[in-house]
């Protein structure tokens, strides 16, 4: 595989894997709770070795690619979690009310559905 076609796989890859991590619901406040480090390695079914990739917060998301030669680096976590006991209680909650509402108006749309297909019964 030439040179520009590895950096085309790279790229591809790259989108991917941070498409990936935007569409998880919490994506707005990872770097919040401390979810700022995140890795994947590539390699393809021909053993092509893309490297790791390292996607993490610094202000902004940023990524960058290791490569196994340079070795990859450890990140520890920061330590304790920023968030206290309460305020995991307040972000579950929240999550659960989220979720129920989402159920909540599926069943709604859902019966009302029913409702419209069904004929009018007559005596």
């Amino acid at each position: 595989m030439d040179e520009r076609t590895f950096q085309e796989m790279r790229k591809s890859l790259e989108t991917q894997f941070k498409q990936t991590i935007r569409s998880q619901p919490g994506f707005p406040f990872f770097h919040s709770i401390g979810n700022t480090n995140f890795f994947q390695g590539f390699k393809s079914d021909d053993g092509t070795d893309f490297g790791v990739l390292h996607v993490y917060w610094d202000k902004e998301w940023r990524h960058r690619w290791l490569k196994k030669e340079d070795g990859y680096p450890v990140v520890a976590p920061f330590g304790n979690s920023p968030i206290s006991e309460e305020g995991w209680h307040k972000i579950m909650s929240e999550h659960n009310r989220l979720i129920n509402k989402s159920a909540t108006k599926k069943t709604t749309r859902k019966f009302e559905k029913e409702q419209e297909l069904k004929p009018p019964i007559l005596n």
